[in-house]
């Protein structure tokens, strides 16, 4: 069945990954090998069964709240003191295909490079490089006057008759701070999110 309300809200399967976690033994990035063998004190059991219980229990409630959220495909990963300590795909990466998502599966991440944008933006600003009260008109001839700056289109406050009044989520818009992130840097959008964030973190997919 799939995961209670209980179990979402953290009771269930978020716990169960923390009991997992503390007996099984991370090898080479994957829980391809578990700790020798111990009789539990309180329950009289090897523990390494448990530990194989645990963990198709755990395997299971994640696909159960997969199919709740109705995600086609997804891969998880725990990671502990910046090891990797399992990671597994579940459901498919093509579902007409019926390709099985892995833990390498590749996903479009789309508005998550919002959060890219708007750090590598940040950044500028702290190395003295950008003004948010700069007007977008300086980087976009789309913006006819400078009554719209850069910090609207950050806050997503760019809309209205009066920018910088009210709240109105824009993802459009936000896209225009591409063109300062490029202008500033003087490389192609892409290139910086590649160094800035990828580079460092060996993520080379």
């Amino acid at each position: 069945p799939a995961a209670s309300s209980y179990e979402l809200r953290g009771g269930g399967w978020f716990d169960g990954a923390r009991f997992v976690l503390e007996d099984l033994h991370a090898e080479n990035g994957v829980f391809s090998q578990q700790r020798p063998g111990r009789v539990d004190p309180v329950t009289n059991q090897d523990t390494s069964s448990q530990n194989k219980e645990r963990l198709e229990r755990f395997d299971q409630q994640v696909d159960d709240f997969r199919t709740l959220l109705r995600i086609p495909g997804m891969s998880a990963a725990i990671i502990k003191d910046q090891k990797l300590l399992w990671a597994k795909g579940f459901g498919f990466a093509d579902v007409e295909g019926r390709v099985p998502a892995t833990p390498e599966t590749v996903y479009h991440i789309a508005s998550f490079t919002k959060t890219f944008a708007a750090t590598l933006i940040m950044q500028l600003v702290e190395q003295g490089k950008l003004d948010l009260d700069e007007p977008m008109s300086h980087y976009s001839a789309d913006f006819k006057d400078e009554s719209v700056r850069v910090k609207h289109l950050l806050t997503h406050t760019s809309g209205g008759a009066t920018p910088g009044e009210r709240f109105q989520y824009d993802g459009a818009r936000f896209d225009y701070l591409t063109a300062v992130i490029e202008k500033k840097t003087g490389k192609p959008f892409r290139e910086v999110i590649v160094k800035t964030f990828l580079d460092p973190l060996a993520m080379s997919s």
